[in-house]
């Protein structure tokens, strides 16, 4: 799973990982976090995989990564400064706006595996930390 994990990790323009009815658990998931957290996937399928609530630090690391990703991508962009002439348009920070909030992960299926309630609710709270998840 390792070399899986690294072969994805370079692969730039994967926007879906789809890991369905595979025994992934906690510790082949641990094989995966690097890659999850630095290639582009926006949709991300991990249905099926034996995902517990010991897994759900790792999911919450991810999701956390993705945010901060976000929050740089968005400072780049120079949301919070630029005056007078230089200050952007509302069409440009709208757009810059509609580019930050659509990179890293927007989709997440965990069907299908005995989550429980615990890792629900750690994962509810890492999804209200991350102030570019809508809805």
């Amino acid at each position: 799973y390792g070399s899986i994990g690294r072969a994805l990790a370079e692969c730039k323009k994967l926007s879906t990982l789809k890991i369905r009815n595979c025994s992934l658990g906690q510790q082949k998931l641990r094989a995966f976090l690097p890659c999850l957290m630095e290639c582009p996937v926006k949709s991300l399928v991990l249905s099926c995989c034996g995902l517990t609530s010991k897994s759900v630090r790792k999911l919450t690391r991810i999701l956390a990564h993705h945010g901060v990703k976000r929050d740089t991508l968005a400072w780049q962009g120079d949301l919070r400064s630029g005056t007078g002439k230089n200050r952007p348009t509302f069409a440009q920070r709208n757009r810059l706006i509609d580019r930050v909030a659509q990179e890293g992960i927007v989709s997440l299926d965990l069907s299908f595996n005995p989550l429980g309630d615990e890792f629900v609710q750690q994962l509810c709270a890492a999804l209200r930390a991350d102030k570019w998840i809508m809805a």
